[in-house]
């Protein structure tokens, strides 16, 4: 398997968890184009975001629903989720196929959306809402509520190893190497396929979604101790941001976005800037900010969404009614994607 050449293949853009983008972000947060999505299939399901495939297909996930979006077209096909617990939002592959994490396994659809495959899982698989791991050599990876993080050999998953309870999908370093917020067991650790330990830091109860920046720094949060660690590519402590945060790369550093709050962060965590924000987070890791090529901040707010500049000047807040709960992706040049209600919306 491998991970789409696309903006954003998964809802943390890449990889490393970053949700950072070299293109360019909207400039004026205006609706340019929404499309209805099919009527709600699942109450349960609640999960709603957008990855991008190598097609330029929109892959979404929303009420029940894995949909295929043609950008300024509509709707190309709907597949129903047949899991009423449904995770995860989709990861997109080279080929084509987008993988959906499940409670009880892995399904792989194709190209139009048809079910190729169905890998289950003995154990109960991650309920974060953060897009299913690949490894730049191909590995399928699952995470599990009981802490096992497994990998995908042939049909069958293989335990790497067991980290705590309530595992969220790990970050990769470049080396495929991963990083793992073990809460209340390995705490946040560095772990190759095999399990063998790299490193092990002293933030033993990292909860929320790992991220390794381009420069191999990398950053876990805990909303046991509401605080974020900023570790060197060797496991040396470069500081600490006294809240829980769920972060994303940026060119000076680190974005943080916490319950009532947005900060650019200096790559030890010292605050830049920081921006009062009628934000609350929802799960462990989907609702990141989005950073552009310019090093613009997005960020979703309880009323819709707001972007930064890099020196912290506003440059636009919108309202959108409904909107709280979307993942914010990038899907073209000067463009990303969220929900409200039940439309898919496009802002420039």
């Amino acid at each position: 398997m491998e991970l789409a050449k696309s903006i954003w293949p998964r809802s943390g853009g890449d990889a490393g968890n970053t949700a950072r983008s070299d293109r360019a972000g909207p400039s004026r947060g205006e609706v340019a184009w929404r499309v209805e999505l099919p009527p709600r299939a699942l109450v349960r399901h609640a999960r709603r975001g957008v990855v991008v495939g190598e097609d330029g297909l929109l892959r979404a996930v929303a009420n029940g629903w894995l949909v295929g979006v043609e950008l300024g077209v509509g709707i190309r096909w709907a597949t129903r989720i047949d899991d009423p617990d449904c995770c995860s939002l989709p990861t997109a592959l080279a080929d084509g196929t987008t993988v959906l994490g499940t409670s009880r396994g892995m399904a792989l659809h194709g190209c139009s959306g048809e079910l190729l495959r169905f890998i289950p899982s003995e154990l109960p698989l991650d309920d974060s809402g953060s897009s299913p791991a690949v490894t730049r050599g191909g590995a399928l990876l699952a995470t599990c509520p009981t802490g096992e993080l497994l990998r995908l050999e042939g049909e069958a998953w293989v335990a790497v190893g067991d980290y705590g309870y309530d595992l969220v999908p790990p970050a990769l370093f470049a080396d495929d190497t991963l990083a793992v917020a073990g809460y209340a067991g390995a705490g946040y650790c560095r772990v190759r396929l095999d399990g063998q330990r790299v490193w092990r830091t002293e933030l033993k109860d990292a909860d929320l979604l790992p991220v390794v920046s381009s420069r191999q720094d990398s950053a876990a949060g805990s909303v046991n101790d509401e605080v974020t660690h900023f570790y060197r590519e060797d496991g040396a402590r470069l500081g600490v941001y006294p809240r829980a945060a769920i972060v994303s790369e940026h060119p000076s550093g680190w974005a943080a976005l916490s319950d009532g709050e947005l900060a650019l962060l200096d790559p030890g965590g010292a605050p830049l800037w920081t921006r009062p924000l009628a934000f609350e987070r929802r799960g462990w890791g989907v609702q990141q900010a989005i950073v552009d090529g310019a090093g613009n901040l997005y960020a979703p707010t309880a009323r819709g969404v707001v972007s930064f500049a890099a020196d912290g000047r506003e440059r636009f807040a919108t309202e959108l009614e409904g909107a709280r709960g979307s993942a914010l992706a990038l899907v073209e040049e000067g463009a990303f994607a969220l929900f409200a209600g039940d439309a898919l919306l496009i802002l420039r």
